[in-house]
């Protein structure tokens, strides 16, 4: 039974589970048009292999394949494939979704938060003054109703203490008497405001599932997934002419491509960074400084696989050995 292609075994697989190719797009972040040619295997119409090779990482992981089992399944496959790439004008800056759309989705959300807070800090300056009148008419309005009523007999200008003074001396008081005047002289006590909230303290949290680390999805596996205080070793290669580069960043898969002349390949990371190209004169190499150098003439320099290889930090090869195992020579560009 003949083999059904890259394309068309990741659709049947995802249609199994009933997943969507809007839900595959959203989830690995990779324009749906390229997801839609990959389903069809019009290679033609996408970036580099090694954009393809990741967005297959990417599908498969979420629609629950092993991508490393679907890559080397298909690595003859996609090594084929490779040559329709030729003359295509896709650019690497459509592989992965526009994200301006988020960003201002996120901005008019924050400006949103950010109204109701004022007019909800306008509205409580303008409604405490009347809502503390209206409490203090309520405690005159029960203070008024414990107050005893004047005698006829007295005066305009007697207060009501006076008048009890004199029903006092004139009458004896009885226990329950006293109970009475006691809660008549003795206003109840005034309820204590509610502290109410000030707009200061409304809430500053980020919205559920905001990306605040700043970390970008690492489809080349590069360390672009690494927060900023877990970067240790930072590598800058550059091509003056177009050239085969092969790196590998920690413990993560390698990856191969060409460098096209004038470009730059940023590589982060926690522990080790290795890199190999395929003609040493025609890539230039920075590392804990400011200027390019040569990559022939970096310190540190070893053949490996026929290839010039730098491993980072300078001495970790003699600690960790071949730095590509198994891997063949890259090819000459």
């Amino acid at each position: 039974m003949s083999e059904i292609n890259l394309g068309e075994y990741l659709r049947q697989e995802r249609e199994k589970k009933n997943i969507t190719l809007e839900q595959v797009a959203s989830a690995t972040k990779v324009n749906i048009r390229l997801l839609q040619a990959l389903e069809a295997d019009h290679f033609s119409e996408l970036p580099a292999m090694p954009f393809v090779r990741g967005f297959v990482t990417a599908y498969a992981r979420y629609i629950g394949l092993d991508s490393n089992e679907v890559l080397t399944r298909y690595q003859n496959y996609l090594s084929a494939k490779g040559s329709e790439r030729k003359g295509s004008h896709v650019s690497t800056q459509e592989v992965l979704l526009e994200r301006k759309e988020g960003e201002r989705t996120k901005t008019m959300l924050w400006l949103v938060m950010g109204g109701f807070i004022v007019v909800g800090g306008l509205l409580m300056v303008v409604l405490k003054p009347s809502l503390r009148h209206k409490r203090v008419s309520t405690v005159e309005k029960l203070k008024a109703s414990h107050m005893p009523e004047a005698s006829p007999t007295s005066t305009p200008s007697e207060s009501p203490a006076s008048s009890l003074t004199g029903s006092a001396a004139a009458t004896p008081v009885t226990p329950a008497a006293s109970k009475v005047v006691a809660k008549a002289v003795v206003p109840p006590p005034l309820p204590s405001p509610s502290p109410s909230p000030s707009p200061s303290t409304s809430t500053s949290n980020s919205p559920a599932g905001s990306p605040s680390t700043g970390v970008k999805p690492d489809l080349m596996f590069k360390g672009d997934d690494l927060l900023p205080a877990e970067v240790k070793v930072k590598i800058i290669l550059r091509a003056k002419e177009d050239c085969w580069v092969r790196y590998k960043v920690d413990g993560k898969e390698s990856r191969r491509f060409v460098l096209r002349g004038g470009s730059q390949l940023v590589m982060k990371g926690k522990q080790a960074v290795r890199v190999q190209v395929s003609d040493p004169d025609k890539a230039e190499i920075r590392y804990k400084t400011t200027e390019f150098l040569p990559f022939k003439d970096k310190e540190g320099l070893r053949i490996f696989n026929d290839n010039p290889t730098l491993v980072f930090p300078v001495g970790q090869a003699e600690k960790e050995g071949e730095p590509f195992p198994g891997a063949s020579p890259l090819p000459p560009k």
